[in-house]
C-alpha cells in the first residue's frame, strides 16, 4: 500500500501506512489522496493516532466491565442466601443434560461427546446448584479442547455415593499451577475470558452437598471427579 501511494504521489506514505494499518485499513482509495496532499496531512495523521488511542482504552474498559459483571454475578450466585435453596428429589443426569443444553452449540460444531449414564437414584439436593457446578465443569472442558477435541462424562453409582467423571483431552492443567486452581479470582484465561471463579464456586456446591471434587491433569488429558453421597 505504501508503494502504491508513492506512485499516487502521496509525501508521507509511511506515516498514512503505519497509522491506518493498526485500525484495520489496509486499502486507501484513491477518492481520498485530495485528503493526503494538503498542508495539514500531518496533523490529521496525529488526530487518528491519538483517536485510536482512545479506542484502544474503550476496548480494554469494555473488556473490564464485562469482567466484572461476571465477577459480580458468579459472586451473587455464591453468596445467595440459603434461604432461597430448597432441597428436593432430583436426578442428576437431568441435571448434568441440562448443562450440556447450554453449550450444545458448542458440542455440534466440533467436539465429539460421550456419555455413559449408569441408572442413578434421585438424591436430595440443591438441584440449581449442582447444574451450576456442572455448567462450570463443561465450560471449563470446552475451553479446554478449543472447541475441536473430546469430552467424556460419566456418571455411576459407587457403593453409597455417585461419582460423576468429566474428562476432556485439551491442553490440561500444568503441574506448577494444579494446586491453585480452586482458589478464588485464579485463571489462565485471557482478560475477559474467565472471572476465576468457576472451580472456586464448583468447590463451594460440592462442598455443601458434603461431597469432594478432585482432578487429575496432564498434556492431553484431565479428568474432574465429583463425588456425591447418596444419603446426606
Amino acid at each position: 500500500e505504501k508503494k502504491l501511494l508513492n506512485e499516487r504521489n502521496i509525501i508521507d506514505s509511511e506515516d498514512i501506512v503505519e497509522t491506518l494499518i493498526p485500525l484495520g485499513i489496509t486499502e486507501i482509495p484513491e477518492t481520498y489522496d485530495v485528503l493526503w496532499k494538503r498542508d495539514s496531512t500531518k496533523n490529521l495523521l496525529r488526530f487518528i493516532d491519538k483517536e485510536r488511542g482512545i479506542m484502544k482504552k474503550s476496548k480494554i474498559i469494555t473488556i473490564s466491565v464485562s469482567k466484572t459483571s461476571k465477577i459480580v454475578s458468579a459472586l451473587k450466585s455464591l453468596s445467595e442466601d440459603s434461604t432461597f435453596r430448597t432441597l428436593k428429589k432430583a436426578n442428576i443426569i437431568e441435571g448434568i443434560e441440562s448443562a450440556l443444553t447450554v453449550y450444545s452449540n458448542y458440542i455440534r460444531k466440533g467436539i465429539q461427546l460421550e456419555k455413559v449414564f449408569e441408572v442413578l437414584p434421585e438424591i436430595e439436593c440443591y438441584r440449581e446448584r449442582l447444574i451450576l457446578l456442572w455448567t462450570h465443569l463443561l465450560s471449563n472442558s470446552i475451553w479446554a479442547v478449543k472447541g475441536e477435541g473430546q469430552i467424556k462424562i460419566l456418571a455411576r453409582v459407587i457403593e453409597n455415593n455417585i461419582k460423576v467423571s468429566i474428562e476432556d483431552n485439551g491442553v490440561g492443567i500444568s503441574s506448577d499451577i494444579q494446586d491453585k486452581v480452586f482458589e478464588p479470582f485464579y485463571t489462565t484465561k485471557k482478560a475477559g475470558e474467565g472471572t476465576g471463579l468457576g472451580l472456586y464456586i464448583s468447590k463451594q456446591v460440592v462442598l455443601e452437598h458434603k461431597g469432594e471434587v478432585s482432578f487429575q491433569s496432564s498434556n492431553g488429558r484431565t479428568i474432574f471427579e465429583v463425588v456425591l453421597p447418596i444419603s446426606n
